[in-house]
């Protein structure tokens, strides 16, 4: 919403305290996943992608749209969104990491063997369409993915600049926009 400049309003949910599951918010969101996106008219978006393509599409003179509209670059970027959101972030899950283990140290590990696969994965498969962002010169879809996966993965202590040394520079090229800034983690208003 920042790089579409469209205005909204967050609700936070916290997940580690399960306010997901509280029946005010099972109300409005019967999955009880985030992020959900509750549009003015009532209507209702519970998937990433859903949702960013929605506003993608909402006005395409609005500025660059970040999935693109080529075949082939469009399908690049939506491969390097799934090798994240699909392939990468779900085994992270809270609900997948406690079902996994009991254990603080089981459940990091854990995250940081399937985060630096992840990783692997992506930075191969980037290579040949990499520039200053993920895919050319423009924050596209694929940002939109690997920017909180290396959050989380700095968050289980990878060292993400020294192993996924392309990557890093992708993230501090992110990090570099104020859109990115804006919508940093430390900037939403249930920053712990």
């Amino acid at each position: 919403m920042e790089l579409r400049k469209i205005s909204y309003e967050a609700v936070p949910v916290n997940l580690k305290t399960g306010e997901q599951k509280e029946p005010s918010y099972l109300k409005v969101n019967s999955a009880g996943l985030v992020p959900f996106l509750l549009l003015k008219n009532g209507q209702k978006l519970s998937q990433s992608l859903a949702q960013i393509a929605y506003i993608d599409a909402l006005d395409e003179a609005q500025g660059e749209l970040v999935i693109p509209t080529a075949p082939y670059d469009r399908a690049k970027v939506l491969e390097l969104w799934e090798i994240i959101a699909a392939d990468t972030h779900p085994i992270q899950n809270l609900s997948v990491q406690f079902r996994h283990s009991a254990k603080p140290e089981e459940r990091k590990k854990w995250c940081q063997d399937f985060i630096a696969r992840g990783l692997r994965n992506y930075l191969s498969a980037s290579q040949s369409c990499r520039g200053a962002f993920s895919f050319g010169d423009r924050v596209s879809l694929a940002d939109l993915a690997l920017i909180p996966q290396i959050y989380n993965a700095l968050r289980f202590e990878l060292n993400v600049q020294k192993d996924f040394a392309p990557l890093w520079s992708l993230y501090e090229s992110c990090l570099a926009t104020s859109e990115c800034q804006k919508s940093a983690p430390e900037q939403q208003a249930d920053a712990v």
